[in-house]
């Protein structure tokens, strides 16, 4: 039985992210977020944050050949098939 002398626990205030039930989370966006960017920036690490400078043109839209996708289709196939699919034909 609790006493009226009793402290309650100390708990962060949830605006922070300390109080909330995933702190590894919170932790995780606020680096990403901060530190994060500068690393994946001079990694050349292309973000879909557009707040970003990123070595591609992000104006310029290329299209690629279809006929030549689907031509080289049976190719790729073969070469995943090798890869991740031993045996398989």
């Amino acid at each position: 039985m609790r006493t009226s002398s009793s402290a309650a626990p100390c708990r962060p205030t949830r605006g922070s992210g300390a109080g909330t039930r995933r702190p590894a989370a919170v932790l995780f966006y606020d680096f990403m977020t901060g530190e994060a960017r500068a690393i994946l920036d001079s990694r050349q690490f292309i973000v879909a944050a557009r707040r970003m400078d990123t070595p591609i043109d992000r104006n310029t839209i290329t299209i690629p050949d279809r006929d030549a996708a689907l031509g080289d289709a049976k190719r790729w196939k073969e070469a995943f098939d090798g890869c991740f699919r031993p045996g398989a034909k």
